[in-house]
């Protein structure tokens, strides 16, 4: 699972990147510019932020992390 969770963490803030630059019709998210390298780390730090607050949300609501786990699964 926590392989999932990194893989996930790394591949997904990228692909909106790439999204994003492709619709803007700016790059086509290579990460090869420095703006591109920028967006990828703004959408990174959104994600890891996200996560944690889903995780913070799960916790104080009396969810347990394996229920929060299975939920996610399903």
């Amino acid at each position: 699972m926590f392989s999932t969770t990194i893989t996930c963490l790394d591949a997904y803030p990228r692909s909106i990147s790439a999204i994003q630059g492709l619709l803007r019709g700016t790059d086509f998210g290579h990460l090869d510019s420095k703006a591109e390298r920028n967006r990828f780390q703004i959408w990174m730090i959104v994600h890891i932020f996200a996560s944690l607050i889903a995780l913070l949300i799960a916790r104080s609501g009396g969810i347990g992390v394996k229920d929060f786990v299975f939920a996610a699964m399903t």
